[in-house]
């Protein structure tokens, strides 16, 4: 077997067993405190912490976005957020397949005033199939009118 052959095949099985084990994904939750990110066990390279809890006084912007997974897409956010008097904003990352997507996607909009909602944004991201189709959903300080002109 060839090296892409090789590679697909590696990249099947990962596919193959994060879609079985749905524990070993992400787990998202939000709460009046803020957001909580728990990453798989290995995400993040040795030093890297397996979980970021976000204030929400903390989080800057967020943005959606698709990956092109060769057969599917993915969905993800990217939660920009900085410590309160902390100029470097960090960015983390979870899919639509955490466990607890759908219930914070439904309460961003209640603790992010100005959030869009799942049903402003589904089609932008999610049409057409295979782009990337950035996407922001809410950003400190400003106003996100939908154009459906588009």
């Amino acid at each position: 077997m060839n090296v892409i052959g090789k590679a697909m095949q590696w990249w099947r099985g990962r596919r193959a067993a994060l879609r079985r084990d749905p524990r070993r994904l992400f787990r998202v939750s939000a709460d009046a405190e803020g957001l909580t990110v728990v990453f798989p066990p290995g995400w993040w390279p040795k030093g890297g912490t397996d979980t970021h809890h976000i204030e929400w006084k903390e989080v800057r912007s967020v943005e959606l976005f698709k990956t092109d997974d060769f057969t599917v897409d993915t969905i993800w956010a990217a939660v920009h957020w900085a410590a309160p008097g902390e100029d470097a904003v960090i960015t983390t990352h979870f899919p639509e397949e955490a466990e607890g997507w759908s219930v914070v996607m439904d309460r961003l909009p209640k603790y992010l005033p100005g959030c869009r909602t799942e049903e402003e944004w589904f089609r932008r991201v999610a049409i057409p199939p295979f782009a990337e189709n950035r996407t922001v959903i809410y950003e400190r300080g400003a106003s996100h009118d939908i154009d459906d002109s588009s």
